[in-house]
């Protein structure tokens, strides 16, 4: 008998505590939404019917029983959210944003995912800009990983403006990072140099100052700048990184052996990216070892080794599938009918990259060797067309 009320009292205790947190959640949600909107009480109370009373207890943790629902649906209506905005914790919103970064990370991205991350911004769009900034930054991953650049860089613009809002420098150095790189993809150069020099200004350690170095290496080489390029590249590979770091020091070496290669040194250009794939495959890193083998490819090729630079193209091939990197397979399949000689192939490629919102530099490349192959063959209606493609994407890069 004794051993039974124990347990009652034990129970209603908790249940009283369950009660309080709860209450404690709507009370903290309900003065945040309502100062939010530069609401009194008084207006609270006008706009939900709700009375000042009631609400005075619930922000104050005075309300003595359980909110019920109806109590959370009408503040939910009055204020334009969903319920589960009024009972949400931060503790749930930090957990759905970081099962939403991880999420991003995974090859293949469902557009489950995508849809998550799109509720999750409604879900908290009345709240600080942090969390908001976090969510942007999950969905420009998402669209610049399918290669929607468009998107993506409205997305990283916006996670940068409100990243800046919070003064947190992590979260303004991180979405900067991101919003630089789809700045260079899409063309926007001075804009990217800007803020990469502000991040190697401001990087607080050997990793955040080896990305920074990184990225403007990948900015000189996007603009054909291969002396500066090769200065940040190099300048990466001084600094000893491990774990995480270790993907910039691959990219750098990709970089490199890219460069060389853009020289007419083959051999060095074969041990830069001999390094990136060994760490490549030391990390797992699918889309590393398809990036190498991509580039061991243009090596042979440019040295003559077409049997290797084939053989080698077509493992690019497999990795961008078994991985889902559609663009990349996509982009894989119009160096391969190119080399092969099929000019159909190509165009039936390059329909799929331009699907895929493909940077206008890319597209360029793309159309004058269609036109290029086209006069060769005689098509010449198709030379001319593809031309005027070409021209109009130089206007744009």
């Amino acid at each position: 008998m004794e051993a039974a009320t124990t347990e009652r009292k034990r129970r209603v205790k908790k249940d009283a505590e369950a009660i309080v947190k709860y209450n404690a959640v709507i009370a903290r949600n309900v003065l945040f939404f309502r100062n939010e909107r530069g609401w009194s009480q008084d207006d609270l109370e006008t706009l939900s019917g709700l009375a000042k009373a009631n609400i005075s207890r619930i922000e104050n943790g005075k309300y003595g029983r359980r909110i019920n629902d109806d109590f959370v649906a009408i503040l939910a209506n009055t204020f334009k959210l969903d319920p589960d905005a009024i009972t949400e914790t931060n503790e749930d919103i930090t957990n759905r944003i970081h099962a939403l970064t991880q999420a991003s990370k995974q090859w293949p991205i469902g557009e489950e995912t995508l849809e998550e991350a799109e509720r999750l911004r409604n879900d908290i769009q009345d709240r600080g800009p942090k969390e908001m900034a976090q969510v942007y930054m999950i969905l420009g991953h998402i669209e610049y990983a399918h290669w929607r650049v468009s998107r993506a860089l409205e997305y990283y613009e916006e996670s940068y403006r409100l990243a800046i809002q919070t003064n947190e420098p992590l979260l303004i150095q991180k979405s900067r990072y991101n919003l630089s790189l789809i700045l260079i993809a899409s063309g926007r150069y001075e804009r990217a140099e800007t803020y990469m020099k502000e991040s190697l200004n401001e990087a607080f350690d050997d990793e955040r100052r080896a990305r920074a170095l990184n990225s403007l290496g990948y900015l000189y080489y996007s603009q054909g700048d291969f002396d500066k390029a090769e200065y940040y590249y190099s300048e990466v590979q001084k600094y000893k990184l491990c774990d995480s770091g270790l993907l910039v020091t691959l990219q750098s070496h990709q970089g490199m052996g890219d460069i060389y290669r853009l020289k007419g040194d083959f051999k060095k250009a074969k041990e830069c990216i001999d390094q990136a794939l060994k760490i490549a495959r030391d990390r797992n890193d699918g889309i590393g070892i398809l990036y190498s083998y991509k580039t061991l490819s243009e090596i042979l090729d440019d040295s003559g080794d077409i049997e290797k630079s084939l053989s080698y193209l077509k493992q690019a091939k497999s990795v961008a599938v078994s991985i889902h990197r559609n663009y990349e397979s996509a982009l894989i399949d119009f160096h391969l009918c190119l080399r092969l000689k099929d000019y159909e192939g190509m165009i039936h490629a390059t329909y799929q990259i331009t699907e895929m919102d493909a940077p206008p530099s890319e597209l360029a490349e793309i159309y004058e060797i269609i036109a290029y192959e086209a006069r060769a063959q005689g098509r010449m209606n198709d030379a001319f067309e593809y031309l005027e493609k070409h021209v109009t994407m130089l206007k744009r890069k």
